[in-house]
């Protein structure tokens, strides 16, 4: 892939901790870039290719500030343009990816691109594909949201209305947003503390299950089946009243 252009100038006073945590979430972006189009996709004789690279019906970015959201869109993107024979280190293939990339963006994130990547005054006359990504990454990002998603990772609570499910996956969209993705153990203690005590007095004292011995989709399955024979036993004492 094209080597990524110094689009940004790293402002002076930035914190060192902040510099890493941006280096390490723009490299989760380029290793997915690395992975799906360094090299063009090689399809078997006879295969037929349909796949065009537009978006089609495909989801747009249209500039929010989860890493998660960016990184989603970034794996789609890549898939389709590889299944369309854009992979390759060639400068000519590179820009096509550029141009494509406008019929994937919406809202403020298609603003920004046509402002800054294709506008008639634009500071930088050649955009690569990774430079763009970079872009979208400084322009929307931004720390602070990496500094809530933390926050809100640790402060996830177990809703009954909800169930185990979302909360499970409320715990795993705030630890993607994190630039160094929590372990499992960390994941589990936060699981653990979220859940109300009746139900994780259960797991132990009744399944056995401990957080040395067992793994994370241990408990997270326990405590499904847990709520479900709940749902059951409060359905059935319902339908007794209404006999």
């Amino acid at each position: 892939m094209p080597a990524v252009s110094a689009i940004r100038m790293i402002t002076p006073g930035v914190a060192e901790a902040d510099e890493y945590h941006r280096k390490t979430m723009v490299e989760r972006l380029m290793r997915n870039v690395r992975e799906r189009l360094s090299q063009p996709y090689e399809f078997p004789e006879g295969f037929k290719q349909s796949v065009k690279p537009d978006s089609g019906n495909d989801k747009k970015y249209s500039g929010t500030s989860k890493f998660k959201d960016l990184e989603t869109w970034l794996v789609t993107v890549t898939n389709r343009f590889a299944l369309s024979r854009l992979g390759g280190p060639s400068t000519q293939v590179d820009r096509l990816r550029v141009d494509f990339l406008q019929s994937w963006l919406e809202g403020e994130a298609l603003d920004w691109y046509n402002r800054h990547v294709v506008g008639s005054n634009q500071a930088i006359t050649y955009w690569s594909f990774c430079d763009v990504l970079e872009g979208l990454y400084d322009r929307f990002i931004h720390a602070s949201s990496m500094q809530d998603a933390r926050e809100g990772f640790r402060k996830v609570t177990y809703s009954a209305a909800n169930g185990i499910q979302s909360f499970y996956d409320t715990l795993l969209e705030h630890a993607q947003n994190m630039s160094v993705y929590p372990d499992d153990y960390s994941i589990l203690e936060l699981f653990l503390t979220g859940i109300p005590p009746w139900m994780a007095s259960k797991m132990f004292e009744d399944f056995g299950l401990s957080p040395e011995s067992n793994t994370l989709d241990d408990f997270v399955a326990t405590a499904k089946a847990i709520e479900q024979r709940g749902k059951t036993k409060t359905y059935y004492k319902i339908m007794r009243r209404n006999v």
